[in-house]
């Protein structure tokens, strides 16, 4: 779960805050893998150059697949910064969209 952060400042800026991955199966090790990613992304913050501080304002996951409904329960949760998307690649290769829900 999780993969690159890239992030978009207010003048277009683009930041990749953090990569990693958090090992795990969502069905049976849901609560700890989103407490991880609270720990890891959502709650944390970053500091500038500058010495101020940023942190995540919105992060999306994708909640088709297999495990729909854990991720809709979890992102319900942390709804100030966490959205579920559905994805699609099958736009007749016009590239990927997203529906936000």
């Amino acid at each position: 779960m999780f993969g690159l952060r890239p992030t978009v400042g207010a003048r277009g800026e683009l930041w990749c805050l953090e990569t990693g991955t958090i090992p795990g199966r969502i069905e049976v090790e849901g609560e700890a893998m989103y407490a991880e990613l609270d720990q890891r992304l959502l709650n944390r913050r970053w500091q500038r150059p500058d010495g101020k501080f940023m942190q995540v304002s919105r992060a999306f996951q994708d909640s088709g697949g297999h495990a729909s409904e854990i991720v809709h329960r979890m992102v319900k949760q942390r709804a100030r910064v966490l959205w579920a998307y559905r994805g699609s690649g099958d736009l007749q290769g016009r590239g990927n969209a997203a529906t936000i829900r």
